[in-house]
């Protein structure tokens, strides 16, 4: 897979459990835009030439910065701040290292479901990554418009998503699979493909 396949304005989904390589996958073609949000709840992601800051002021004035927002803060109102800052800048990738951290399964702030709905329109990109879809607002795969899943995904967090991969994706994880990889599948693509983690 190139660097080339996925593009910053484009909604991406990444779903894995934990040490499956979503953040690793994410990052790597996160650190080469121009213009970036990384939202960091863990406190714990470092990239060259990235500005990290708890200032959420700090979303509108860096090109290239990460959030580390308060550990305790309500998910709904990070997810808004993170929307609202990535619809203002414009032109720019917001990535959501746990989608969890910024939504609920049947809660998200208005400013987040529109630079979900309609950033496109401003060159706005969400890409997001999740370890259980099930605790997720299904706006992050309905919308998305590339899904990648490992297939070590099971049981509830399996059966939400296998609506958004296309075909049957439990046929799918019957295969033998590399480390570190993920089926990717684009909207209106009926199978996808292996991809490995650069």
């Amino acid at each position: 897979m190139t660097r080339d396949s996925l593009r910053a304005q484009e909604k991406v989904t990444i779903i894995g459990p934990n040490g499956t390589g979503k953040s690793y996958l994410a990052l790597g073609y996160i650190q080469k835009m121009p213009s970036a949000i990384v939202h960091d709840p863990k406190h714990e992601i470092e990239l060259p030439g990235f500005t990290i800051t708890e200032d959420q002021r700090a979303l509108l004035r860096e090109p290239r910065v990460i959030w580390r927002p308060p550990l305790l803060a309500d998910p709904v109102k990070v997810g808004d701040v993170c929307g609202y800052a990535a619809l203002t800048r414009g032109h720019t990738c917001l990535y959501l290292d746990e989608a969890a951290y910024v939504t609920t399964s049947l809660r998200i702030g208005r400013w987040l479901a529109a630079a979900i709905r309609m950033g496109r329109s401003q060159g706005v990109g969400i890409w997001a990554a999740t370890q259980r879809p099930v605790d997720v607002h299904n706006l992050f795969f309905s919308e998305a418009w590339v899904i990648l899943c490992s297939p070590l995904v099971v049981g509830f967090d399996r059966d939400k998503i296998k609506g958004f991969t296309g075909e049957d994706f439990s046929t799918v994880v019957r295969k033998s699979w590399p480390p570190f990889s993920f089926y990717m599948v684009r909207r209106g693509q009926k199978t996808g493909r292996v991809i490995r983690v650069p």
